[in-house]
């Protein structure tokens, strides 16, 4: 297949050349700088891209819409949105009106936050508008525009909804040209999304309830009843109408068991189950041209392997051929143009961030749109081995080794990931770990109970046990590794952000003499003040639920209360503006330390909340946190 030239040379340039390179980090910056060009989206004449971009403005970094035409790649418009906002998601509502949900970045470890307001624009950036928000010409919205979606015919017709501020959910048709809208539900309960057929018609209104429940809804006469699933939806992801748009599809753990995919009825009851895997969640789902169906689905769970639920469809046949051309990578294929022709597909492994092509069925070429971290060469980077193992109490865990290449018993770096309920690393490239790597270290990432990827009942494994048996698992992780002669003893290190920061110390109470030192990024180090600090009223029974209502239990728990049995050296680092785990936090476990006589090295960051959104302060950490390492394991 022609036209894979330019990803494909740089994996074969970079066999040639790893061992010129080898005694030549990696720089800081190539790990650090933010891609300029990101999630592309096709237009349905296949004739332009929408993607994301940014904008260095002085001290200030800006994100933009941009309009590219194909195939020369040409900006026709960018809509530059303020500053720390930025598109959440973008959709074309026809071949020239593009539709952009806007939300706002806040910090670089924590997902952005929806605005609630949505804007529209011609592919020249002529009648750009407000369609909802507080912006909006015609008039204020009060409420939150929650979800955007489409008709079958792409005709400039949208379909939005509204949650109110006096707890209604609205389902409106909006022209996107003039911004006229007309209501087509208004249902007396909060938080309702609605799900409509690929002509427009309601067919379903749902959210999670508090006890985890889906509540559902149908319409039925003038009204709407309640409809229900079979079983315990512990969770639950409403994904689209079938086809026959007799039912929908959705992913669905039941009774804690790994998250599935169903095809359910409209009217509720029993559903059937597409594709399951009885140790891990269904993570990944493929969707055919229209959008209409799922032709392929994935775990993630080890190495992520592709499966197909039909292999006679055009779909699987052209992500088959594909997937022959890119061996040991993940191909996902993203979307098409109306008549089919046009294909995007994404592109990633362990070692390769990421590309995005543009596929032609009619000369069968692909060439390379976008590519993330371009500077990172994939064939200097680390591999990344699945492993599991069996923990202390005998429950199987698995996680990722990344080791780097020619060295013999490297230094092991523990890299809990932070959350932790729900999160869970993943095969693919890891910034932190290729860094790592990069600089001669073995980086071991685990999945421990408490994570996601395996059913709630794997998840609520970890409640209360915040620094019991995540942690056993953690040293018992790192044991394993040191048993298998895959890194040096003597030289072992435990980093983390956030929770992972939490982790780390923790691991250096529990485990005295197996650590040369822990370093701490946003970390969370004393759970009753976090729960002091916590405000919101949902959020605090949440938190309770992880760690214990207890005030003793907490202290038990809390790095800052145990500091005098961390015996190891210290680098802690926090932004001065982190809403999720507050400076006080970071200041409590300095202060902790400095009392037992163990002084960190500390580092705080002004403008900067949980985790560093600048690329020139992220850097700054690598690098302090790269001389911090070489002091304790060199």
């Amino acid at each position: 297949m022609p036209g894979f030239p330019m990803r494909a040379a740089m994996l074969f340039y970079g066999l040639a050349t790893a061992l010129q390179t080898a005694a030549a980090p990696v720089p800081i910056r190539d790990f650090v700088d933010q891609d300029s060009i990101v999630r592309p989206v096709l237009s349905p004449d296949g004739k332009y891209l929408a993607v994301s971009t940014r904008v260095r403005q002085f001290l200030s970094t800006y994100s933009a819409v941009t309009i590219l035409s194909l195939p020369d790649m040409h900006a026709k418009v960018a809509i530059r949105l303020d500053q720390y906002e930025i598109p959440a998601s973008y959709v074309w509502a026809s071949n020239r009106r593009l539709i952009i949900r806007t939300a706002k970045e806040k910090t670089w470890m924590e997902a952005p936050v929806s605005t609630g307001e949505v804007m529209a624009t011609d592919i020249d950036g002529s009648n750009q508008q407000y369609l909802y928000g507080r912006r909006r010409r015609a008039g204020y919205d009060y409420g939150f525009a929650a979800d955007v979606a489409l008709p079958e015919q792409l005709d400039g017709t949208i379909y939005l909804t509204e949650f109110t501020p006096r707890q209604h959910s609205i389902l409106y048709q909006l022209d996107s040209r003039n911004g006229g809208r007309r209501e087509l539900v208004d249902l007396n309960m909060p938080a309702m999304h609605f799900l409509q057929d690929r002509s427009g018609v309601p067919r379903l209104a749902y959210k999670l309830g508090a006890d985890g429940k889906l509540v559902m809804r149908r319409p039925a006469g003038d009204g709407w009843v309640p409809a229900a699933l079979d079983g315990s939806g512990d969770e639950i992801r409403v994904l689209g109408v079938s086809p026959a748009a007799a039912g929908f599809y959705a992913l669905r753990g039941v009774d804690g068991a790994p998250v599935a995919l169903y095809e359910q009825p409209f009217e509720g009851g029993p559903g059937r189950v597409l594709a399951q895997d009885a140790q891990a969640d269904i993570g990944l789902v493929m969707w055919s041209q229209k959008g209409d169906r799922p032709f392929a689905y994935a775990t993630q769970l080890g190495v992520p392997a592709v499966r197909y639920l039909d292999e006679s469809l055009p779909e699987a046949q052209l992500h088959r051929q594909l997937s022959a051309q890119f061996p040991g990578q993940m191909v996902r294929l993203l979307n098409a143009s109306s008549d089919g022709r046009l294909w995007l597909f994404d592109v990633r492994s362990d070692r390769d961030p990421g590309s995005t092509y543009l596929y032609d069925s009619a000369s069968a070429r692909a060439d390379l749109l976008v590519t993330r971290l371009a500077r990172i060469d994939p064939a200097t980077m680390a591999p990344r081995r699945s492993v599991s193992f069996t923990a202390r109490d005998g429950m199987v865990l698995h996680g990722y080794l990344t080791v780097p290449a020619g060295v013999a018993r490297p230094p092991l770096v523990l890299l809990p990931h932070g959350g932790p309920h729900g999160v869970a690393d993943r095969w693919e490239f890891d910034v932190d770990a290729a860094f790592l790597a990069s600089r001669g270290y073995a980086v071991l990432q685990l999945n421990f109970r408490g994570s996601g990827g395996r059913g709630m009942d794997f998840v609520k494994a970890g409640y209360r046990e915040w620094g019991g048996r995540i942690v056993d698992d953690l040293i018992d992780g790192v044991r394993w590794t040191l048993a298998q002669g895959l890194a040096d003893p003597q030289r072992v290190c435990a980093y983390g952000s956030s929770f992972g920061a939490y982790a780390a110390m923790m691991v250096a109470v529990r485990a005295p003499g197996l650590l040369r030192c822990a370093a701490g990024n946003a970390g969370i180090y004393d759970l009753p003040l976090l729960l002091k600090e916590e405000k919101d009223a949902s959020g605090e029974r949440l938190l309770k639920e992880y760690v214990g209502t207890s005030e003793d239990e907490q202290k038990r728990n809390s790095p800052s209360f145990l500091a005098a049995q961390v015996k190891v050296p210290v680098f802690l680092a926090h932004g001065k503006s982190d809403e999720t785990a507050p400076l006080l936090q970071a200041r409590a476990m300095r202060t902790a330390l400095r009392d037992a006589g163990n002084e960190p090295e500390y580092w705080e960051v002004s403008s900067e909340g949980h985790g560093f959104y600048n690329p020139d302060n992220r850097a700054d950490f690598y690098e302090r946190l790269e001389r911090f390492l070489a002091r304790h394991l060199r």
